[in-house]
C-alpha cells in the first residue's frame, strides 16, 4: 500500500479507481511512472539500474479503457455517467475531460481516455482517431500490448483505498519510444519529455519484469507497431552521440551516462532486438 496523498492528483485518482465503472482501466503517462517509482521505494525493490531519476509531477491522467467498455452493454454509458458525477467536464467530446484540481481553484486536472486498436473479432467501432461509441478512447496504435501483464498497485489517500493497474514496462517502452520518435521527427519542445521517460522506464524495471518484457517482445515480434518501435530505437539510442541519448542526458544529467550500456542493452532486449 502506498500513500499518494501528497500527489496533486491523488484524491482524483482514488475517486476514479475506487469506482466499479473504472475496473480494468490501465494507467499510463507520467502519473503511472510516479506511482511505479513510489511502489518500488515502498517495497525496497531491486531494479536493473539502482539510480532512478526523479519523475516530474503532472496534472494529467492518461487512462486506457478496456475494449470490453464497448462490448459489454451499458459499460461506456456507466463510465461516462461516473465522470459527470465526479464533476469532469468534456474538453473534447467523449474522450478528453477536465475538472478543478482543488475545490474552488483555477488550475485544472486533465483526463485523457485512450484505447488500443481493437482486433476484428472484438467488433468495436474504430473511426480514427476515435475508438468506440458513446464514450471514446483516443486510438493509440503503439498501445498494442497495453493489456498484457499490467502491474497492480494498492494506493490510499484522503481516507480512501483503491487498486490501480499500471502499464507493464514492455507496453510503456513501446508507448515512450514511439513518442520519442515523434520528437525526433518533429523536434517539438514539449515532446522531449518522452525521451527521458524511456530511460526512467528501463531504470525502474525489475528482473521479473525484464524477463516478461522479452517474452512479450517475442509474442509481438510480427506486430507492425512493434516493428516500427524496434526500427526507431537505434537511431534514438544506439550510441552516446545519438540524438535521443543527448536529449535524455540534457534532461537527466551526466550521471546516468555511467549506466548507459546497461540501459541500452536492457532497452533493446526488452524490445526484442
Amino acid at each position: 500500500m502506498i500513500d499518494i496523498s501528497a500527489e496533486p492528483l491523488g484524491p482524483h485518482l482514488i475517486e476514479l479507481a475506487s469506482r466499479p465503472e473504472a475496473k480494468g482501466t490501465i494507467l499510463a503517462g507520467g502519473l503511472g511512472l510516479r506511482l511505479k517509482r513510489a511502489q518500488l521505494a515502498a517495497e525496497n525493490a531491486r531494479t536493473l539500474i539502482p539510480e532512478i531519476p526523479e519523475i516530474r509531477a503532472t496534472t494529467d491522467i492518461d487512462l486506457f479503457l478496456r475494449i470490453e467498455m464497448w462490448t459489454e452493454p451499458e459499460a461506456a454509458a456507466d463510465f461516462k455517467r461516473m465522470l459527470e458525477q465526479l464533476a469532469y467536464e468534456p474538453v473534447q467530446a467523449r474522450w478528453k475531460f477536465e475538472r478543478a484540481l482543488t475545490e474552488g481553484g483555477s488550475l485544472k486536472s486533465k483526463l485523457d481516455l485512450m484505447a488500443r486498436r481493437p482486433v476484428d473479432s472484438e467488433r468495436v467501432r474504430v473511426n480514427p482517431p476515435r475508438v468506440g461509441q458513446n464514450l471514446h478512447g483516443r486510438l493509440t496504435e503503439e498501445a498494442f500490448a497495453i493489456g498484457d501483464s499490467p502491474i497492480l498497485v494498492q494506493v490510499e489517500a484522503c481516507g480512501q483505498r483503491a487498486e490501480i493497474l499500471i502499464a507493464h514496462p514492455y507496453a510503456y517502452l513501446n508507448l515512450k519510444v514511439a513518442a520519442a520518435n515523434d520528437w525526433l521527427q518533429k523536434r517539438t519542445g514539449s515532446s522531449v519529455k518522452h525521451v527521458a521517460d524511456v530511460y526512467r522506464v528501463v531504470a525502474m524495471m525489475t528482473e521479473p519484469e525484464f524477463e516478461r518484457a522479452k517474452e512479450l517482445a517475442r509474442l509481438y515480434e510480427s506486430n507492425l507497431w512493434a516493428h516500427n518501435v524496434r526500427a526507431a530505437a537505434p537511431e534514438l539510442f544506439e550510441t552516446l552521440e545519438a540524438p535521443g541519448t543527448q536529449a535524455m542526458r540534457a534532461e537527466l544529467g551526466d550521471e546516468l551516462m555511467a549506466n548507459f550500456q546497461v540501459y541500452r542493452d536492457v532497452l533493446f532486449e526488452s524490445l526484442g532486438m
